[in-house]
């Protein structure tokens, strides 16, 4: 196993997401084109500030493609992170979760769309809508993987599991978490 992997998590994760988000199954078949044009399209519009207009592509797409519903799952949440909707963003969150742990989420598909940043984006959304076991669950998922968030860096996902951490109650894991943050 690479770094990073972790044997049990594809089902931790789409037990969790699925216990916690409530999302029901979509069956996979083969990938089709339309779905690699609209998760361009989508990225280009949301690239030029459109994101109405990149949510409408991305539903539109996960539609036609369901095969590749992880990566539509996943590009759909950051728009309802963008937009301030973080409970729909939660449920794509928790969407792509549920549909990488139905599949093989060790295939290399996944690692690059269920990484460090996607953590993090779900680690703030959860976050926002006072779901903090969900929360502490991203952050540490974030900190397991071993490419660092693009948006971020490891010592803001240390911080922000601190945060979680207090929040439960946990403050011995906390304290812990709070000292990884580097200081200015």
């Amino acid at each position: 196993a690479e770094q990073g992997d972790d044997i049990g998590a594809p089902k931790r994760r789409s037990m969790f997401s699925s216990m916690l988000f409530g999302r029901g199954g979509v069956p996979s078949s083969s990938r089709t084109s339309v779905g690699v044009s609209a998760k361009a399209h989508g990225a280009k519009l949301k690239a030029k500030g459109d994101v109405s207009g990149a949510l409408l592509a991305l539903e539109a797409g996960l539609a036609a493609a369901p095969d590749d519903s992880v990566a539509f799952h996943a590009a759909i949440a950051q728009c309802h992170v963008l937009r301030r909707d973080f409970g729909l963003a939660c449920r794509h969150f928790g969407a792509a979760l549920d549909d990488a742990g139905r599949e093989a989420s060790n295939e290399p598909r996944f690692r690059k769309v269920l990484d460090a940043e996607f953590f993090f984006a779900m680690g703030d959304a959860c976050h926002r809508q006072q779901l903090q076991q969900q929360c502490v669950f991203a952050y540490e998922s974030a900190l397991e993987l071993s490419n660092k968030p693009k948006a971020t860096n490891m010592s803001s996902v240390h911080y922000q599991l601190g945060v979680a951490c207090r929040d439960l109650n946990q403050l011995a894991r906390a304290v812990e978490h709070f000292q990884k943050v580097a200081k200015p």
